[in-house]
This record gives structure tokens, C-alpha cells and sequence, in this order.
């Protein structure tokens, strides 16, 4: 086993994943890298086999489209989904409708525009609400208008060609100009616009140049170029459209077998490919003259893509209708680095959580270099984005070469038997630097895998250093046979370093897991039970030490039921012997017993009233004086929420039982008060108790039935209200 000195390499968070180069798997987040879907084989048409010219879709995957009016004789209006998915029109539309090179969803509008004004509409009735001309947008004679983007909060971004240089123009919801960003240098004929990562990145596609630009939507500063031919040598794209949220899609054609053939990619947020090429989804049309469906415009909504064909609209996603396919996914961790120390230079383990559904396997790989130059052009290849990073990945790879000697793969399958972590040994090699390579595959419709964490351990502690030196010395051992069994014994044997490194979590109050509590209570010997909500057994823990010291005192039984209310609640105690001493009201030197206030009585004890009048009747008891039958009290007082109440109420007899020093008695009072924030999430009142009830003394807003004796009503049916009193 290890020492605790060694040191190690954790990738846990987004900015640590951000340094892998991960191929197919969603941008990371504080969960990890999760597996992206991909897309099915097979497209569905939706609708009837008409013509469709142009496509749009709003964040939900609704697709609005143009289409041929009916008895129109060409002529093209707008259809689109209901909320019951059935079809809607067309209708007629103007003429930059009917002649837009594009078509823009949000939540309540609809964007259209031409060479020279933006257009935006009412989604439902398709009345004009905002008309932008060129002019307001640019200062240039020559200006016109390329493309626009959604940017998904009511307003649009617009494309627009000055001659000489271009930019890009934010018009906001009220139809204003907003932002303006003169293109970067880098950036040579882009023609189409795509928003993406939430509205906060621009795309920008260049098809004289074959390029991908990503530039800040905050700032227009670039943030990427990506060359197309990297995807395919032969691939040509024309088209670019966005959800613009986190998915890009590209549309073009591929020579590579001779005759232009469509193919579709469709992209991350960061230009990577996530699925593609896709080359033929849809079913062939059934006349011989024109077999080939011809695609005139997409639309991307996350996981779903909507195509205008000359065959009609299709929709190809990942669900079940489409088909699945198998596929992969492929991280590399960054070039990592042993420095030497006192026992030389060398690498231990590697230990991967990932999760793994059935019939999904996992294979991990490492490689070794000690050449500096080497090491140098891996991160060279590493920080070129102007490549995806699968070609990065290959290229790295290759220049590493990975020797049979000092590399090893391990395959691991997912199910039921498998734990969730993968414990890789990294024995055998000396050299400086190392890369990890993991590949995930997945066969269709099984889950998606997702990768939680890593830690990579180097340095050369371990139990051969224990080893006599006939033994460990490298000189009696070239082959390194010892000390690769000996790796093997280290890494099988985490499970127990695991267990030893989580002893001081399983004690503490916060973090120990809910099947502890009980076992940490009793070892405590704290009162306890084990019905009690978890949040009052960890605050009990949290306040062990103060219950224990002040065990049978006030200080302690108030620390006690303020775990038993929770968090929000209060406790008042009130020691009714201690603070509130008995009253002399006789004596003064007279004959006879002084008469005492008391302040308890047992049942069985006259009281001054309608049974008994003072000087007539005998105070209840037998002998001594009248304070000897007093009672030491407590009275507890506990406003608490209804579900701290509902669970812990039942056992707060034997909780105090357990902490009260014995013969006190105690009365306990619940009231119950709105939990901190439920005003806010609910959306009307919480009606729990038949009315009427009176504001101010027996009733709350939010707590009962407001209701008076009668209800008021206007003739018949028409109901006015409830009284309030």
C-alpha cells in the first residue's frame, strides 16, 4: 500500500476535464463528463410529402416550416406543430417570409429578414410587429444583410456585409440596436451566424474559406477557428444552424466518392463533432428519376433535427423511432509530469470512477516518454485548437508510439458486478511523462456512461522500499518482474487504503453516512432514538460534547429539544420549581402552620374555589409541611415545522426520559410554524383545517380554511368571497 505522502493528479471538476482533450462527451460539468447521445440511423417524415423549402425550431424541438399553399400554384406559406403534435396550415405570408434565407424561432416571435431589413413577427398570427432596415444597422452605402441568429432571449443577431470588413449587430427585444462587433481580422467571408452556449458564443461559418469561427458574444473577441477539411478532406460546408444552447449542426456535401453526397455533422458548443458524417437517413423517394432526397434547410433542437426536403419535413433524433447506433467516446489526459525526488522518478496508479450500464465497456491505456523533445510537440498538438480534438488525439497518440514494455490496456464491463471504479497499476516505467487514454463503448439503447472522477498517483514509496535490497534494487531485478507484482498486490489492496483514508468521515456529523448515526449515538451514549429525522440525529452528534457536560441541567435540556425542533424552530424551558418559588401567605408570629402558594398540585389535592374554602378545607398532605408535595416541573414550549413536528413529536417522551434526572416531570406544548420559503414555492394557499378560524388568534395565513358562517353570493352561483373577523 502507498504512503500518504505520494502525490497525485485529480480530475473532479469542470476546469480539470477542460484540460483533457475528451472526444464525445458533453461539455463538462461539476458532475463530470457525461456521454453524449447520438443521434439514430434512420430519419422520420412528418407530415405529408410535400416540398419544404425552409425550417426553423424554438427551444421545446417545435418546428415551424414553409410550404406550398394548397391550390396556390406554387405559391409558399407557414405550418407548424400544435401542442398535440398535429399540423397547423399553411397560411399565407408576405414576401420576406416567402423569400428568406432564413427562419427564426423563439418563445413569441417569429424572424424573417432580407438584403435589406429584419422582420420580426408574431408567432401565432404572423402580423408584423418590428421592421429593422439596414440603415439603422450600418452606415455603409453597399451594407446588406447575410444571415441572422436567434440569440434565445427575444432578440436576434444580424450579419452584415459592409464590403471591405463585416460585423455582427445585437437587436434586442424592443427591436433596438444593442451590441456591435466588427469581425476579427482572422475571420475572411463568413456567411452564416449560429448562437450557441447559452447566447454567449457567436458561430460564424466561412464556405469560401472552410473554416468555423467561435468568437464572444460579450466581447467579439475570437475564441477559436477550426478547419472543416479536419472533419473530412473532401467534406464542404454550406450550412449552419444552432439550438443556441449547446448543439451546432453543419450541412454540405463530401466528393469523396465522386458525385457531390450530402452529409451532416452535428457539433457541441465548442465546434467538436459529436456525431457525423451522416450521409443517408431517409428512406428513398419512390420516383426513378429522383431517387435522392435533397435537403433545402435543418434545424437543431438539442438532441433532435428537423430537415427540409424536397420529400417533406423529417425529423431524425435519438429515441427509439430512429434507430440506434454503436458509438464511442475518447478522453486523453494532458501530458502529466514525475518529478525526481530522494527514492528516483516513476508512476504508481491510476483509479477511475466511472459508471458503466450493461452491456457498455470501458478500455484504459497509458503511455510513457522520457524524451523532452517529445514531450514538447504533445503540447504543441495539444494547445493547436484550430484541429477537433479526436484528430489531436490520434496524432498524440501516434507520436507517443506506445511501447508493448512500458504500456498496458485494461478492459473493464459494465453491469451489476461492476463497482463503478477501475483501478489501472502504472508500474513498470521510470519515465518523466505519461498519458492516459480511456475509450467508452456503448451499444444502442443501453444508457449513457458517465465519468465522475480520477486521480493519477506518482512517485516511487511503496511497499518496495520495505523490500530487503537483494529484492528491491532495479539491478537484480531488469526485467522488472518483482516490482510489477508488487504493483498488483498495491493497487488490488486500494479498497482497504480507501477504508482507512474514510475513518475520520464516518465520525463526523456531517458527512458520516445515514446508517452510521444511530451506531455513533449509542457509542456516544447520547439520548437517542432511532425513528428521529436525520437532521436532528446529526445535530445531536454536532452538540455531543454539550449535551454530555451539561447532562441534567437547564443549559443541556435547551441545547437538547433545539435539535429535537430543528433548524427554524425555537425552544422555551421554564423550570417551574426553580423560578418560580413558593409564596408565604400565613405565619408572622401567629399560632398554626404558614400557608405556602404551591406551585403544582396533584389531582387529588383541594383547591381554593367551588370544592373548598380557605380556613374549612385541609391541604393534601399527610404530614409535614404543604411545600413537601411540590413536584419539580418542567414546562418546554417547541415551535417547530410540521414535518420536524410529525416525526420527532411521537419519541420526545423518550428522549427526555433519557436526559431528565429521574422525578421531574415535564409537559411539552407543540406549535407548529410555516417552513422558511414555502411562501415563496407555493403557488396558493395550503388548506389543512375546516373553517372558520379568526385572523390573529387561532389561525395563520396559509394554515386553514378561511371561512365564515355564511357565504356571500350575488344572486345565484356567483360567489363573493369569505368573511375575515
Amino acid at each position: 500500500m502507498s504512503t500518504l505522502d505520494n502525490r497525485t493528479y485529480r480530475f473532479s471538476s469542470a476546469k480539470h476535464w477542460d484540460r483533457c482533450l475528451a472526444f464525445g462527451f458533453d461539455a463538462p460539468g461539476e458532475g463530470g463528463l457525461r456521454f453524449t447521445s447520438r443521434l439514430g440511423v434512420s430519419a422520420v417524415r412528418v407530415g405529408p410529402a410535400t416540398s419544404i423549402s425552409a425550417v426553423a425550431s424554438d427551444r421545446l424541438g417545435v418546428p415551424t416550416w414553409r410550404a406550398p399553399l394548397q391550390s396556390s400554384g406554387g405559391e409558399e406559406g407557414l405550418a407548424w406543430l400544435d401542442e398535440f403534435d398535429g399540423k397547423q396550415g399553411p397560411f399565407p405570408v408576405d414576401e420576406t417570409i416567402r423569400t428568406t434565407l432564413r427562419l427564426q424561432l423563439d418563445r413569441h416571435w417569429l424572424w424573417a429578414f432580407g438584403a435589406d431589413r429584419v422582420v420580426r413577427y408574431d408567432r401565432m398570427t404572423l402580423q408584423k410587429d418590428t421592421v429593422v432596415p439596414v440603415d439603422r444597422l450600418s452606415g455603409g452605402e453597399d451594407a446588406r444583410l447575410l444571415d441572422i441568429a436567434s440569440d434565445g432571449t427575444e432578440g436576434a443577431w444580424v450579419l452584415v456585409d459592409e464590403g471591405e470588413r463585416q460585423k455582427v449587430v445585437l437587436i434586442d427585444c424592443q427591436g433596438c440596436k444593442a451590441i456591435e462587433w466588427m469581425l476579427p481580422c482572422e475571420v475572411i467571408k463568413a456567411a452564416e451566424v449560429a448562437i450557441v452556449n447559452g447566447g454567449k458564443t457567436l458561430a460564424l461559418l466561412s464556405p469560401a474559406d472552410q473554416r468555423l469561427f467561435l468568437i464572444g458574444a460579450g466581447d467579439g473577441v475570437l475564441i477559436r477557428a477550426i478547419s472543416l477539411g479536419a472533419f473530412d478532406r473532401c467534406f464542404q460546408a454550406r450550412r449552419i444552424s444552432s439550438d443556441a444552447r449547446a448543439r451546432l449542426g453543419l450541412s454540405g456535401f463530401s466528393t469523396r466518392s465522386g458525385a457531390p453526397r450530402w452529409q451532416f455533422y452535428l457539433l457541441d458548443r465548442q465546434g467538436e463533432v459529436i456525431d457525423g458524417p451522416i450521409d443517408s437517413p431517409f428512406a428513398p423517394l419512390p420516383s426513378t428519376s429522383r431517387p435522392e432526397v435533397e435537403i433545402a434547410d435543418f434545424a437543431v433542437a438539442g438532441d433532435r433535427v428537423w430537415f427540409a426536403t424536397n420529400s417533406g419535413l423529417w425529423r431524425l433524433d435519438a429515441g427509439d423511432v430512429s434507430g440506434g447506433k454503436e458509438a464511442h467516446a475518447v478522453l486523453l489526459t494532458p501530458l502529466l509530469y514525475s518529478p525526481p525526488d530522494g527514492t528516483g522518478r516513476g508512476w504508481m496508479r491510476a483509479g477511475i470512477e466511472i459508471d458503466l450500464p450493461e452491456g457498455a465497456a470501458t478500455e484504459v491505456s497509458f503511455a510513457t516518454t522520457d524524451d523532452p523533445e517529445t514531450a514538447s510537440r504533445i503540447e504543441t498538438i495539444m494547445a493547436n485548437e484550430s484541429l477537433p480534438k479526436s484528430i489531436r488525439q490520434d496524432a498524440i497518440w501516434t507520436l507517443l508510439a506506445p511501447d508493448p514494455d512500458t504500456s498496458r490496456t485494461f478492459s473493464v464491463s459494465g453491469g451489476s458486478a461492476f463497482g463503478g471504479k477501475v483501478d489501472v497499476p502504472l508500474f513498470g516505467t521510470g519515465d518523466a511523462w505519461l498519458v492516459l487514454k480511456l475509450r467508452a463503448d456503448v451499444p444502442p439503447f443501453v444508457g449513457s456512461p458517465s465519468l465522475r472522477g480520477m486521480r493519477i498517483t506518482y512517485g516511487q514509496k511503496s511497499l518496495m522500499q520495505y523490500l530487503p535490497a537483494i529484492f528491491s534494487d532495479p539491478k537484480n531485478d531488469p526485467e522488472k518482474l518483482l516490482r510489477r507484482l508488487v504493483g498488483v498486490v498495491e493497487t488490488t489492496s486500494q479498497g482497504i487504503d480507501a477504508k482507512i483514508a474514510s475513518i475520520g468521515r464516518m465520525i463526523d456529523a456531517e458527512k458520516a453516512p445515514g446508517e452510521w448515526l444511530d451506531y455513533l449515538g449509542s457509542w456516544l451514549d447520547l439520548p437517542w432514538h432511532s425513528a428521529l429525522d436525520e437532521g436532528t440525529k446529526r445535530a445531536l452528534l454536532k452538540s455531543a460534547g454539550y449535551l454530555l457536560q451539561w447532562r441534567g441541567t437547564k443549559r443541556g435540556l435547551q441545547r437538547l429539544v433545539e435539535c429535537i425542533a430543528g433548524q427554524g424552530g425555537s425552544v422555551e424551558v421554564i423550570d417551574v420549581a426553580a423560578e418560580h418559588a413558593p409564596m408565604r401567605l400565613g405565619g408572622n408570629g401567629l399560632p398554626g402552620t404558614a400557608l405556602g402558594l404551591l406551585a403544582g398540585y396533584r389531582p387529588s389535592t383541594a383547591t381554593l374555589g367551588l370544592k373548598a374554602v380557605l380556613g374549612r378545607a385541609k391541604l393534601g398532605c399527610a404530614r409535614g409541611q404543604p411545600v413537601d408535595i411540590l413536584v419539580p416541573t418542567l414546562l418546554i414550549a417547541i415551535s417547530s415545522v410540521a414535518r420536524i413536528r410529525r416525526i420527532n413529536a411521537p419519541y420526545l417522551d423518550s428522549i427526555l426520559a433519557q436526559y431528565v434526572p429521574a422525578g421531574v416531570r415535564h409537559r411539552v406544548r407543540w406549535e407548529t410554524v410555516l417552513e422558511r420559503g414555502l411562501d415563496e414555492q407555493a403557488d396558493g394557499l395550503i388548506l389543512e383545517a375546516q373553517g372558520p378560524g379568526t385572523l390573529g388568534t387561532d389561525t395563520r395565513l396559509g394554515r386553514t380554511v378561511l371561512a365564515g358562517r355564511t357565504r356571500l353570493q350575488i344572486g345565484t352561483g356567483v360567489e363573493m368571497g369569505f368573511t375575515l373577523r
